[in-house]
């Protein structure tokens, strides 16, 4: 990956988190840290039925060994949502937030996702606390069939730039060369 462009603030760590049922060594969260040594990898407390609390509390304690300035944080699907409760409660400004296969709204929700759905976050001040905000969507992600719709969502709540992939799915594969430009584009400007 490329250095930071002069001037630009560097950008000490780049922490990455799952999935909902994903494990830090399931996806293209190996593959990512193989190319990119400031990326740390983060569990999803109770991967198979993840809360807000549980998410915010372990987000926040990994964020917070750095400076939150120099940090990009990627998140995962539902860990997407577990950034942004993490970082209403902090209220600190990070360097930059990559949503991969984010949503605010999956098409048939279980019991265990619907908090996530339902409990609001203070987008307006969030807004002001993300740094550069980059969602990267797949048009055909089995979860969110609207992906116009959820991308305006992004770009209204959180003023993300978000990148419609064609035949893209959910980014469950091993490599993601998706995810890693998308980086690339964040390291490169600071």
């Amino acid at each position: 990956m490329t250095q930071p462009a002069p001037g630009a603030s560097p950008v000490d760590a780049i922490l990455v988190t799952p999935r909902w049922s994903g494990t830090i060594d399931d996806d293209w969260y190996h593959w990512l840290a193989a190319l990119e040594p400031r990326v740390q990898r983060v569990a999803l407390p109770d991967k198979d039925a993840p809360t807000i609390d549980g998410c915010a509390r372990a987000f926040a304690a990994a964020l917070t060994l750095h400076n939150p300035a120099r940090v990009i944080v990627v998140g995962h699907s539902v860990s997407c949502l577990g950034w942004l409760h993490a970082l209403s409660r902090l209220e600190v400004r990070i360097g930059g937030f990559v949503g991969v296969a984010a949503w605010w709204q999956i098409d048939k929700p279980w019991p265990t996702i619907l908090p996530w759905q339902q409990t609001p976050l203070p987008t307006g001040a969030l807004r002001e606390r993300l740094g550069r905000v980059q969602v990267i969507l797949g048009e055909d992600d089995p979860f969110t069939a609207d992906q116009q719709h959820n991308a305006t969502l992004w770009r209204q709540r959180l003023g993300a730039d978000v990148e419609l992939v064609p035949g893209g799915a959910h980014f469950n594969r091993r490599e993601e060369p998706m995810v890693a430009s998308v980086l690339r584009r964040l390291l490169s400007v600071g």
